[in-house]
């Protein structure tokens, strides 16, 4: 069954990003920019579209999982009849190779663990030429080349490589994943324990110089560094409604908050107020009403979180301070449990929507939180 949006986690490394889900597997990948065909694409299909899984063999009894503080290093603890491990993901501050580290920890007892790598490029469409390496193995298909270098055992198994290996308390396992381009000479090895704590020091130099001291800090701080891993290092850029409607939409919350009109005048007022009639739906923002014969979208969509910000923008600007904090704390309650949102929600099933995470959402987040019209210092 394909997990929930809002069962991912994102780690990155501000030219690419990955989705994990909370077990532990990578359904989502492209290398080596956001915007390359994807290698792993489970998330829009099935096992056979791409993965790379790493977890207990037997049955999972509880699971728990966090962003190291500061970081965009995901930890999950996993428990099993056997013991426990932890499972720590990142992915280094970019050099020459695109790599995904991951980190089989040892925590209690000894753990039989499994490893399942399916690697399928251009969107699951391409069956790459693999062969065993030195340590692991490695994947081509015309011009790109992914090398994983491991310490356990793999073997092929269904058109995947397989590793089974059992972890102590105290061990570690490493597993690094590499991308190149196939023409050149592979990359050089990694310490895998190193790249963690260096990728660590790299996110705390960032992310220390947060100078919010406001309420819901780990929040908003979680939220600058989705911000920053959604960033395209080498430019810095990240995301890029109709003319003539006379349809009323949501992005009209958007004039005071730039300055075209004053926010307590009589049509800000009156704007305000026409949307918490027409496009607030169980206390969320649609961003205009669907016609099909316009824009060719069913009335389906979930309702977006941008315009639900700046509605409590634009209600702390009228000074209507305690339902903006009321509608505030509502979006915070949204985030899954590594703090991440989507682009939208529906009220009606209770679930994230949309692209997940978006980065105009986690901006928008801090904007709300940190602005001069935040309803957060009221």
């Amino acid at each position: 069954m394909p997990a929930k949006i809002e069962d991912y986690a994102l780690i990155g490394d501000c030219e690419t990003a990955v989705l994990v889900t909370r077990d532990g597997s990578i359904n989502w990948f492209c290398f080596p920019r956001f915007d390359s065909p994807a290698c792993f694409a489970a998330l829009l299909g099935t096992e056979d579209h791409g993965r790379w899984r790493i977890r207990p063999a037997g049955p999972i009894r509880k699971l728990r999982r966090r962003y190291r503080d500061g970081t965009l290093i995901l930890e999950i603890d996993l428990v099993t009849d056997e013991g426990e491990v932890q499972l720590i993901d990142c992915m280094p501050p970019r050099t020459e190779a695109a790599d995904v580290v991951r980190l089989v920890q040892g925590k209690r007892g000894k753990v039989s663990m499994r490893m399942e790598l399916s690697i399928r490029f251009d969107y699951g469409a391409v069956v790459p030429w693999v062969r065993h390496a030195q340590k692991g193995i490695w994947a081509i298909a015309g011009p790109d080349a992914l090398y994983l270098r491991t310490d356990v055992e793999t073997h092929g198994e269904n058109f995947q490589t397989v590793a089974e290996f059992t972890v102590s308390e105290g061990e570690e396992v490493p597993f690094t994943l590499s991308w190149y381009p196939s023409h050149k000479p592979e990359p050089p090895e990694q310490d895998a324990a190193k790249s963690v704590a260096e990728t660590a020091a790299w996110w705390r130099a960032w992310s220390d110089r947060c100078t919010y001291d406001g309420g819901w800090r780990d929040a908003v701080l979680r939220s600058f560094i989705t911000l920053k891993a959604l960033t395209y290092a080498p430019t810095g850029g990240i995301f890029v409604q109709y003319y003539g409607c006379k349809q009323l939409g949501a992005s009209l919350l958007m004039m005071p908050l730039v300055g075209f009109l004053p926010a307590t005048g009589p049509r800000m007022r009156g704007t305000v107020e026409a949307v918490e009639q027409r496009l607030v739906r169980d206390g969320f923002v649609d961003r205009y009403p669907t016609l099909l014969e316009v824009d060719g979208l069913p009335p389906s969509e979930g309702a977006f979180l941008v315009y639900t910000f700046w509605l409590a923008d634009n209600l702390a600007l009228q000074r209507r301070y305690r339902e903006a904090r009321n509608l505030f704390e509502r979006l915070l309650g949204l985030c899954n449990d590594v703090g991440l949102l989507s682009e939208e929600y529906d009220p009606e099933t209770g679930r994230l929507v949309g692209n997940f995470p978006q980065g105009m959402v986690s901006f928008q987040f801090h904007q709300t939180a940190n602005g001069r019209r935040s309803p957060c210092s009221r």
